[in-house]
């Protein structure tokens, strides 16, 4: 067993270890294997190669824990994480196990890659899902550290994660969809119908009268309920917050699942979940009277594919997130770059993350956000981004944050 190991990294002594080969590890009777490329392969669009998704990393955290229980009889048996010498396989499989290491041991970012920190030059930082060359690189401690913030200060609630959820609705057959923090449903572009053909040109009023009965089946009272929290001007509201108020990141989430691939179903899971506005940033595909007749808010901000907004629209989508209650959608064509890009800006100017944790964090639950020189525009906004933090942060109805469960998580705890 030493001498199998011998060359391995040790995580925990005797029990957790980390190993790169270019052959089949030898098989040893207290020596249990996990190949994360075997079980948790990164999808890539282009040229992007990891982090692997939220999914797969509490995945990954489940198993390594059910392999400590199940050898519980045997303490001298270890458990061996290896991959191939690939650069993108030797960089997951470190993110995997130093990211299982911060959550079923609480650590800080910096505790958990400890045993690693020597050789972090040698792992090649993670790209962007463009064509282009790599022009701004994620480490596997940008990545530690953006997942860890947001734990911390309560933008994510791994105790209470729905993973089924989760995995169900990032497929493009369900939607295409991930909420980033309790406040955005980035999503692609909503489809038309199947067989229905749009002409942006032309006046559409939607295959749902207006004023009937089954307009807002889902969510009747969709309206009031907008109007209940907006309590008249929401930008007033919004300014006379006297402090932040944690909120639950589940707003009458059904367990039910059903794809919202098709507009009308798209509507019914923005309803459910209590979506009252959705914004658009990529040209018109669709009608937006479909989603104006069921009571739910429709702002156009327009700028072309893979480039990034200008201050007005900037502005715009910042003044609209914080003065609209509840989670808002938005989304660009893949709901990605552009999408990813005002979001980020958002997360920086009120719970101070760095461009590189944000995006690490962000492609986290999606992967791909932020594409190109998107990320060099989001570097160059930091500062001012910064400087914009308002004194008083946002009211509960408004804000990102709900009550962190962090020192209470223990999903992850392993048994051993």
């Amino acid at each position: 067993k030493e001498l199998i190991l011998k060359h391995a990294i040790e995580f925990i002594p005797g029990r957790l270890y980390l190993m790169s080969t270019d052959t089949i590890p030898e098989q040893h009777m207290n020596i249990s294997y996990v190949c994360p490329e075997q079980h948790f392969a990164y999808l890539n669009f282009h040229l992007d190669f990891g982090p692997n998704n939220l999914g797969q990393v509490i995945r990954f955290c489940h198993l390594i824990n059910n392999k400590f229980a199940s050898e519980a009889a045997s303490p001298s048996r270890a458990i061996c994480v290896y991959s191939s010498k690939r650069s993108d396989h030797c960089v997951n499989a470190a993110f995997l196990l130093t990211t299982y290491m911060m959550l079923a041991f609480k650590l800080e970012p910096t505790t958990a890659i400890a045993p690693i920190s020597h050789m972090m030059n040698s792992y090649v930082p993670y790209r962007d899902a463009g064509y282009g060359p790599n022009t701004y690189g994620i480490t596997i401690l940008d990545c530690l550290n953006g997942l860890y913030k947001a734990l911390r200060i309560g933008l994510l609630d791994l105790q209470n994660f729905n993973l089924a959820e989760y995995e169900f609705y990032e497929k493009v057959e369900n939607g295409d969809m991930n909420f980033v923090t309790n406040k955005f449903l980035a999503l692609a572009t909503p489809k038309v119908d199947p067989g229905v053909s749009y002409n942006p040109n032309a006046k559409y009023y939607g295959s749902i009268p207006v004023g009937s009965a089954s307009q807002n089946k889902y969510f009747p009272n969709m309206r009031q309920y907008v109007e209940s929290l907006i309590g008249g001007s929401s930008a007033n509201t919004a300014a006379a917050a006297p402090a932040e108020t944690p909120v639950s990141q589940e707003t009458s989430r059904p367990h039910t699942l059903f794809s919202a691939y098709r507009m009308d179903d798209l509507i019914r899971f923005m309803q459910e979940r209590g979506v009252s506005t959705i914004v658009r940033l990529n040209n018109r595909t669709y009608p937006s009277e479909r989603f104006v007749e069921c009571y739910l808010q429709h702002h156009e901000m327009y700028f072309p594919d893979g480039t990034t907004p200008t201050d007005t629209i900037l502005q715009q989508f910042l003044h609209l997130a914080e003065t609209t209650p509840g989670p808002i959608a938005v989304h660009c064509k893949a709901g990605l770059g552009r999408t990813g890009s005002l979001i980020a800006c958002y997360l920086i100017k009120h719970y101070q993350f760095t461009t590189s944790t944000v995006i690490a964090f962000m492609r986290l639950i999606r992967p791909g956000m932020v594409v190109g020189p998107q990320q060099n525009w989001l570097q160059s906004k930091e500062r001012e981004m910064l400087a914009q933090t308002p004194a008083r942060p946002l009211a509960a109805p408004f804000s990102c944050l709900k009550s962190s469960t962090w020192d209470q998580m223990d999903i992850f705890q392993p048994p051993v």
